[in-house]
């Protein structure tokens, strides 16, 4: 997986393990939406949607991707960097490449799925399609294919939707709402469990016809600001960098996005001046 365009400034040793991140289909919203004639999210001439026999996907986050994402687990990266695998038959996958702290390094940002019974291989990451595996040592094939395909390694826990609400919101409330509330020594920058109907202004065709339901603190990390139109549009911000829904379409090389660039992971794992302990499966939620 050190070959081929999406793997350049991999140093070979420094990814660990594989995982493995399932779709899942999500319905298209039903009810109200909002478009001027052009089809723009934001204008002065807002409509109903359905009039324009157009349909709107509701997003997952202000600024995530429009999938439900199902971490499968994990496996091993042999020395050489090869891995070998099973995967669940006719379910969109695609691969994240993971360091030693379980941070993506590299992601992959479309998908494959495979039969029940087929096999797939490849050399690196958008390597040559034209190009084979080289040739590892005396047996002339990579580690990972001298033995049989591995098992995912679960993600603590059973197969899941990945959501902020059960997986991060906790961690935060055990670790960080003490000090970020009113009262505390942050309240500024609020991480309490506040429900919030919606993130749009009060008035606002897109506040009345929200079917949403967000809690304040993913709104306080995302610094998602509403009360701008149209809301800007952000990847990054003074402690996250993501890949958004609409980010560039090039390809992206590795540590560009998520943990391993983001200030807040650094911040937490370093105890965040004494105040936090958190523990290797809080760190890799975060993570991920």
């Amino acid at each position: 997986m050190y070959l081929g365009d999406a793997a350049i400034g991999l140093k070979p040793g420094s990814v660990k393990k594989l995982r493995v991140v399932a779709l899942r289909y999500k319905p298209a919203e039903i009810g109200w939406g909002w478009a001027d004639r052009t089809n723009r999210v934001y204008g002065a001439e807002a409509l109903p949607i359905t009039q324009y026999g157009a349909s709107v996907m509701p997003i997952a986050s202000p600024s995530g991707a429009f999938d439900v994402k199902v971490i499968l687990g994990d496996v091993p990266v042999e020395a050489d960097g090869s891995a070998h695998f099973t995967v669940p038959a006719r379910t969109p996958v695609y691969f994240q490449l993971l360091d030693d702290r379980g941070r993506a390094v590299q992601t992959m940002r479309s998908w494959t799925t495979l039969q029940p019974g087929e096999i797939q291989s490849c050399v690196g990451c958008h390597e040559n399609k034209n190009t084979t595996p080289l040739v590892q040592g005396a047996s002339g094939t990579t580690a990972a294919l001298r033995a049989a395909p591995r098992a995912l390694t679960p993600f603590y826990g059973h197969e899941r939707g990945f959501s902020y609400i059960r997986e991060i919101q906790p961690i935060l409330d055990r670790h960080c709402v003490r000090c970020h509330q009113v009262g505390g020594l942050n309240p500024r920058f609020p991480l309490t469990a506040e429900r919030v109907r919606s993130p749009f202004p009060e008035g606002s065709k897109q506040g009345r016809y929200s079917k949403r339901w967000w809690l304040r603190p993913y709104l306080t990390l995302t610094d998602y600001d509403p009360t701008v139109t149209p809301v800007p549009y952000r990847t990054s911000t003074r402690w996250l960098k993501w890949i958004g829904r609409l980010s560039d379409p090039p390809l992206q090389p590795p540590y560009q996005y998520g943990a391993v660039v983001s200030p807040l992971f650094d911040l937490l794992v370093a105890g965040h001046g004494g105040r936090v302990a958190l523990s290797a499966e809080e760190l890799e939620k975060l993570a991920a």
